[in-house]
């Protein structure tokens, strides 16, 4: 899909974007990153390549990437929160960087909900 500039806007992700005022916006990305960071930081501390991996992949998506990202993960976070640490398995690397890069694109809630549950 294209916008009005002729530039790719990946699953409509500009036009979400642009309905949003600008303070809003700054505020929804900083409560973005700052949830990711809080929420991959257990990540990010014990494994310091795949952390890195995940927060370079992070800092590197587009604003409203951010947003998605950090909204799918804390979804991710609240469905394994009641799990008991010991009985909790970790996801491969490989589904974990997918599953985040796929649910910033979504901008479908539903969907990004899908993504969380893996």
């Amino acid at each position: 899909m294209t916008n009005s500039n002729g530039d790719l806007d990946v699953a409509g992700i500009g036009k979400v974007a642009q309905a949003i005022p600008k303070e809003g916006w700054k505020k929804a990305i900083d409560t973005a990153c700052d949830t990711f960071t809080d929420l991959i930081s257990p990540i990010t501390k014990t494994t310091s390549g795949l952390g890195g991996l995940i927060q370079a992949k992070f800092d590197a998506m587009i604003d409203v990437q951010k947003v998605f990202a950090a909204d799918a993960v804390q979804r991710a976070r609240l469905k394994t929160q009641h799990i008991d640490a010991s009985r909790r398995i970790p996801p491969s690397a490989r589904v974990l960087v997918s599953a985040i890069e796929e649910a910033s694109v979504e901008s479908d809630e539903n969907l990004r909900d899908i993504w969380a549950n893996l």
